[in-house]
């Protein structure tokens, strides 16, 4: 599906390690990276208003995930597993995109929170969680 962006917001398909899918980008490339997980029933675009507002020494990163928008529609969730397909995504992109931090909402919130399990310094605050991620060494 081809989906019109704000201005600024570039379009890529990456593929990671068990997904592949739609990202949305904003910022510089060398820019503090951010990943932000979209809530139920989204997908990256719920985003792009936030993507278009980010400090400008932040590169926003916003993918589909499994089972929403462009991501690969072969890709199901397995219900057994609650949010573990979608934490074990995120971090599989987070290796793909050398990213650092998190930011998530609803269930990309649940995703951001089960991928943090695989690192350390945890920040979070209200309903909003923001990650400070290092890789356990």
């Amino acid at each position: 599906m081809s989906v019109p962006t704000f201005p600024g917001v570039e379009v890529q398909t990456i593929t990671s390690a068990r997904l592949t899918t739609r990202v949305l980008f904003h910022g510089p490339p060398d820019g503090v990276p951010v990943l932000l997980l979209h809530g139920n029933n989204s997908s990256a675009t719920w985003w792009e208003e936030v993507l278009a507002t980010l400090p400008p020494n932040v590169r926003g990163l916003a993918p589909d995930q499994r089972g929403f928008g462009d991501a690969d529609p072969a890709a199901k969730i397995d219900a057994r597993r609650g949010m573990g397909d979608l934490a074990d995504d995120a971090v599989a992109l987070l290796d793909a995109l050398h990213v650092e931090q998190l930011a998530g909402r609803q269930r990309g919130l649940a995703a951001a929170a089960g991928s943090a399990g695989a690192f350390t310094q945890r920040r979070a605050s209200g309903p909003w969680l923001a990650l400070r991620l290092r890789r356990h060494a």
